[in-house]
């Protein structure tokens, strides 16, 4: 007797995705109006108590923060991040903290770091099938070894 709705069309899973959609177009003009309207994500994924995608959010965040040159504030939404991935969290949304993580390391200067994590979700991806990680940590690993000037390890 009680209705049941799919999860993504609860009104909060809404608003955060149009929240998130209106922060990448934003940001094509304007970093501080993207990073206001991602930072509204956040908000919006706390008020669904889903650790998943508030983790996810963060990350994004970090992810603005980044192409705004701000890297201190890039750090603490990573970090925020990565305490609600907490080690329950596996799978793709694991996956995209742990890039987020591995890209905020890189521009602070933690190239090593950024490379492990890269590593890591190169095996993994490859281990559980999830491809698109596979590559997007690959490229990333290749960007920061062929920065590096390790040209044989970037081949």
């Amino acid at each position: 007797g009680r209705p049941h709705r799919y999860a993504q069309s609860h009104p909060d899973a809404l608003a955060r995705e149009a929240a998130s959609n209106l922060s990448a177009l934003a940001q094509y003009r304007s970093l501080a109006r993207g990073i206001e309207w991602q930072q509204r994500t956040v908000e919006i994924a706390e008020r669904s108590g889903d650790r998943r995608s508030l983790a996810w959010q963060h990350a994004q965040l970090s992810f603005v923060h980044v192409l705004a040159g701000d890297v201190p504030s890039a750090e603490l939404a990573v970090e925020a991040a990565r305490s609600l991935a907490g080690a329950e969290l596996s799978g793709r949304w694991g996956d995209n903290v742990a890039m987020a993580t591995a890209v905020v390391r890189a521009v602070a200067g933690r190239t090593d770091d950024a490379e492990q994590i890269c590593r890591e979700l190169i095996a993994a991806g490859l281990r559980d099938e999830r491809h698109l990680h596979v590559h997007y940590a690959s490229c990333f690993l290749v960007d920061l070894l062929t920065a590096r000037g390790a040209l044989d390890d970037a081949d």
